[in-house]
């Protein structure tokens, strides 16, 4: 996973021979909200093993990093992330902001920053907890006994379009 040039990290994407020429997408160089929980997740648990005050602290930055930028401030949850590379004098188109709120998303934050409460005892991290449950609850569809996947991209309106929705298997066990 590393690249030649010590201290970095090989990048998403492809390198084109015949154009001699590095490519990538959008999606994979974005900043997704599920995957940074994943990646806070796996501090976490590296900090609760092992120690080390830099990776709870890189957990709770990229949870802070979420608050502001993909906390919706209209209804519950958060958001998709965003979409594409940052700007830099090379890449001058922003990337875009994803709208949409996914169970899939906030049921990875729910623990996440439920942990992060647990460790630290700020309040700030139970509140956000439930801020993402609550998204999650109020996709439940009750007459199915599944959860729609999430919101469109006015962030409020179920969408009910996308056939795979969670169900309940049974107490705590979600099924696809």
């Amino acid at each position: 996973m590393t690249d030649p040039v010590p201290g970095t990290a090989r990048l998403p994407g492809w390198w084109d021979i015949q154009r001699q020429q590095w490519y990538d997408d959008n999606f994979s160089v974005g900043t997704h909200t599920g995957n940074m929980a994943w990646a806070m997740l796996a501090l976490i648990a590296y900090y609760e093993q092992q120690g080390g005050d830099k990776y709870l602290e890189a957990a709770k930055a990229m949870g802070e990093w979420l608050e502001a930028e993909t906390r919706d401030l209209v209804g519950a949850g958060y958001t998709g992330g965003y979409e594409g590379l940052e700007l830099t004098k090379t890449n001058t188109v922003p990337p875009k902001k994803l709208t949409y709120k996914a169970v899939e998303h906030n049921i990875d934050l729910y623990p996440v920053f439920l942990r992060l409460y647990n460790i630290t005892g700020e309040l700030k991290w139970y509140e956000r907890a439930h801020h993402a449950k609550a998204l999650t609850d109020s996709m439940w569809d009750a007459t199915d006994g599944r959860f729609w996947v999430g919101t469109k991209e006015d962030g409020i309106t179920t969408n009910t379009k996308n056939i795979g929705k969670f169900k309940l298997i049974s107490e705590g066990a979600l099924s696809v």
